[in-house]
């Protein structure tokens, strides 16, 4: 085990023991565990990936899922922005792309993101590597279809350039596009009156926590934010008083712990309305150790369902 194996070991055995200690301390709603679970279900066990940063959406009878995911490629660990579709969770297509930027000089892309607006999907994601120079950058892309992409459209470029700038998220407004990403370690809010725009206006924002892996949903009228916490687990947030920079914690929700998730449980969590089921689906990652992959470690997919944005909820 090299030095740098060693203290990222070190570094998942505290996180555990943080993770414990504050679970004890309540606040958090299970997920509940349901028998014969399809749990994990992506990528199969002994793929050599590791997967995470997911969301999902559903389009004519299959279940599309794009997400992160890291492998040696070109003679490094590489992280790279894939799609794969499903009709049952259980057999999966090859992927649909798989994209690591490396034409446009990149290591790696990752974090994706999908919002549905007027017919067409929208897929936030971002650069990866930290390389000197040229810090981690957002990009869109855009579908009528889930299957067919315009990719690499900067996205907020006035606002992040020459900046770390990761896990965005929009939501077409009545007054406006609105972005959430995370600059270096803030969240980070902004408005423009399209997505292309290189006229983007900062929203202040209220919320002192730290989050990432940000996704926006919208149920009777109301605007939710999930996110990732310190304790890498999904935390639901409802905006208040109209103020798009202000938002409060209204949901902590606890996956259990099915063999593949013993040390990370609910890493980078995505929600997605599915009206033909009147269901959520909620997606996320859970690993057994955080060295493999770069320090991400061994992340497979899992899935939990719920009739309401703040739940209950229960495992796929």
């Amino acid at each position: 085990m090299t030095p740098v194996d060693k203290l990222r070991r070190a570094a998942a055995a505290f996180m555990a023991i943080v993770t414990a200690a504050a679970l004890c301390l309540g606040g958090y709603e299970n997920v509940a565990a349901v028998e014969n679970s399809v749990n994990p279900v992506y990528p199969a066990a002994g793929s050599g990936w590791g997967v995470k940063d997911a969301c999902v959406a559903y389009k004519d009878g299959l279940y599309y899922i794009f997400a992160s995911a890291f492998f040696e490629d070109g003679g490094r660990e590489r992280t790279h922005l894939i799609g794969v579709s499903t009709p049952d969770f259980k057999t999966f297509s090859e992927p649909l792309f798989c994209l690591d930027g490396q034409e446009m000089g990149l290591i790696g892309l990752c974090s994706p993101n999908l919002t549905l607006h007027g017919g067409v999907y929208y897929m936030t994601y971002n650069s990866w590597g930290d390389q000197e120079g040229r810090p981690n950058q957002l990009y869109y892309a855009t579908s009528t279809d889930l299957e067919h992409w315009d990719f690499h459209k900067p996205l907020a470029r006035s606002l992040t350039q020459g900046r770390r700038s990761i896990d965005a998220a929009v939501w077409f407004t009545a007054d406006g596009v609105l972005l959430v990403y995370k600059d270096g370690q803030t969240m980070r809010f902004a408005m423009a009156d399209d997505i292309g725009s290189d006229a983007w206006t900062p929203v202040p924002s209220k919320v002192k926590a730290w989050y990432e892996n940000y996704c926006f949903a919208q149920e009777d009228g109301r605007l939710y934010m999930m996110a990732t916490n310190r304790l890498h687990l999904p935390v639901i947030l409802e905006m208040r008083n109209g103020d798009y920079g202000d938002w409060r914690v209204v949901k902590r929700l606890l996956p259990p712990q099915q063999g593949f998730n013993t040390d990370e449980r609910a890493n980078a969590a995505s929600v997605t309305w599915v009206p033909e089921q009147g269901r959520w689906l909620m997606i996320y990652a859970g690993r057994t150790e955080g060295v493999s992959h770069a320090g991400r470690g061994d992340n497979r997919l899992a899935l939990a369902q719920s009739g309401s944005l703040p739940g209950p909820w229960e495992t796929l």
